[in-house]
């Protein structure tokens, strides 16, 4: 299975979903979270900052058909323990996730065991239902919701571009990019735009009508993950063997640096504390850049410890209390508490 990776947080949820404005800037360690998905490769993370939980992904982590079901569907943790929502998407491998804050509602991207797709699935805390429509058989990799306009948006890696969702039906954006698989999204707020990674055709942009794209460096590139920086209008892309990349609304420039080179498979960014975090797959990164790097605007530094020695496809942070989680390659999901 190709893996398929998602930035799904957009700046418009930043701060009610993910949290990512208290993560804190100081060191702290990595600590294995455990519970039934210790041995999970975990492609996708979400937090419910209201009620404090962790959701997570979980996706098929071996060729062993004994070891193949351990640790899919999707599962929440609270307090210190893991619990599968159970359900239909208890058999399922789980490509993205996105959370809905003013429904308390989970969506998820998910496909078969067999390797077939099965669309996107609602989770209201108690069942999951599909969405159907239009997504039903597709692979959607990138789920982002816009609670301004409760809108979900899906990327769909089958070349059939972006879709929304307006709780009813599926709608596709259409334009150039209806063409092309999308890797991951992000959304401005304050200015109504979202963006799309694509698979080496750049970035693109939408502002509810048309698909432009922001061409520069990055325009032949496969973008993995996406984060936006509304305090400096800033979007910054994770490529998959070029390291990360910053646009500033018109053009886009390399961070240099530790990743030049590396897979960046996820992205988050901190605004309160204008940081952004990067987590590294394997695949073209260079020796010694995989785990989770933090970019103060100038230099990226390796946030350490074990998880140094992982494939990082996901990231989530907990803002109230500075802490950063992890969803890694066969290894379930780490967190770190930052100290002040």
């Amino acid at each position: 299975m190709k893996k398929f990776v998602c930035s799904v947080f957009a700046f418009l949820i930043l701060l009610s979903v993910v949290g990512f404005s208290g993560c804190g800037s100081g060191k702290g360690t990595w600590v294995n979270t455990g519970g039934g998905i210790s041995s999970s490769w975990i492609n996708s993370l979400a937090y419910d900052s209201q009620h404090a939980v962790l959701f997570a992904g979980g996706s098929r982590n071996s060729s062993s058909v004994n070891e193949a079901t351990v640790g899919i569907g999707v599962w929440k943790h609270q307090g210190s323990v893991w619990t599968s929502t159970g359900g239909a998407v208890s058999s399922f491998g789980i490509y993205s996730l996105a959370y809905d804050p003013t429904h308390n509602m989970v969506y998820a991207g998910t496909y078969k065991l067999d390797g077939s797709n099965n669309g996107v699935w609602r989770y209201d805390g108690t069942a999951w239902t599909s969405t159907g429509g239009a997504l039903s058989n597709q692979a959607v990799p990138c789920l982002l919701y816009d609670s301004a306009h409760n809108v979900l948006y899906g990327g769909v890696s089958g070349g059939v571009g972006v879709w929304e969702y307006d709780g009813s039906n599926w709608i596709n954006t259409g334009g150039a990019v209806s063409g092309y698989q999308i890797a991951s999204l992000a959304y401005d707020s304050a200015h109504n735009t979202l963006f799309a990674g694509t698979d080496h055709q750049g970035v693109w942009k939408y502002d509810g009508t048309t698909w432009t794209s922001t061409k520069g460096a990055v325009s032949d590139y496969r973008i993995d993950s996406l984060a936006y920086d509304s305090n400096h209008r800033a979007l910054y892309a994770g490529t998959e063997s070029n390291g990360v990349w910053k646009y500033d609304g018109s053009s886009w420039t390399n961070t240099n640096g530790a990743l030049l080179h590396s897979w960046i498979a996820s992205l988050t960014y901190d605004s309160k504390h204008n940081m952004l975090y990067a987590g590294i797959n394997y695949g073209m990164s260079l020796k010694g850049t995989t785990g989770v790097w933090k970019y103060d605007g100038k230099t990226w530094t390796n946030t350490g410890g074990q998880v140094s020695d992982y494939a990082v496809h996901s990231l989530a942070c907990d803002s109230a209390r500075n802490v950063v989680y992890a969803g890694t390659d066969r290894h379930g999901v780490w967190s770190q508490s930052f100290r002040k």
